[in-house]
């Protein structure tokens, strides 16, 4: 699933911590929309997290005096690249495949739409946006659709007539999002909670959400003390021996 970050006018932008929390957990491209006097500014398509960082510090002034909100994907539909990416603009004419611009009205989606993108190269929520640009104002159109995607969904519109979301969002301290799942239940209050784990049914790490990772990609800190084991054990080409002392078990057979 993927996460949106919305950063009231008056609050201060999320730490660094915060934002590489949320591309972890969601690494398929992020942006980021912000509102520039009675127009909305926007820019996606990062695809490396380096560049999106370089972003936010060049634009660093701007957005810590303006509402902002930022994206990170996970691809359900559409592909990972850069034009599937958030937000899209909702202004008629505009092109959903532009990478910036400035634009009266834009939108981000987290969760999965129930409808069918036109084509099998676009996502559920580029598929949105094009029905939403079909009505005299995108925004009463999505906020007339909020029973039907709500439950499941989370969407934010920066329009002229002020902001708009659809969905349960959590709040703190002028930051708002659309899910918590990239904190750990540490952050979250209930003492740590590893942030990876190793998953014996099918013998793979995962993050806390589920999702595989390359045991490259695991923090050893952030392991249970037994998960902590086996990642060194692997890491030190013990696997088998320990495997076998631990638990009586013939990996090299399953």
């Amino acid at each position: 699933m993927c996460v949106i970050c919305h950063k009231a006018k008056s609050a201060k932008m999320p730490d660094i911590r915060t934002i590489l929390d949320m591309w972890e957990d969601n690494p398929h491209g992020a942006g980021i929309m912000w509102r520039s006097g009675s127009l909305v500014k926007y820019a996606k398509g990062f695809m490396k997290q380096d560049k999106f960082l370089k972003f936010l510090k060049k634009n660093e002034k701007e957005l810590a005096e303006t509402e902002v909100a930022m994206h990170f994907r996970i691809a359900t539909h559409g592909g990972v690249n850069p034009w599937n990416t958030h937000p899209f603009p909702l202004d008629v004419g505009t092109n959903p495949n532009s990478m910036s611009g400035t634009v009266q009205s834009c939108m981000m989606h987290n969760g999965v739409l129930p409808l069918v993108p036109r084509s099998k190269d676009i996502s559920d929520t580029a598929e949105l946006s094009l029905r939403a640009k079909a009505f005299p104002s995108p925004e009463k159109y999505i906020e007339s659709i909020d029973e039907y995607v709500s439950a499941d969904n989370r969407i934010v519109v920066f329009a002229p007539s002020g902001t708009l979301f659809v969905g349960d969002w959590h709040e703190d301290g002028g930051l708002s999002f659309s899910n918590l799942n990239f904190k750990s239940m540490y952050d979250l209050g209930f003492g740590f909670q590893p942030k990876y784990y190793y998953d014996w049914n099918d013998m793979s790490w995962k993050n806390s959400n589920g999702r595989k990772v390359r045991i490259e990609d695991v923090d050893p800190y952030l392991l249970s003390y037994e998960d902590e084991d086996a990642y060194y054990a692997q890491k030190d080409g013990r696997w088998t021996e320990w495997c076998a002392n631990e638990y009586g078990l013939d990996v090299a057979a399953m």
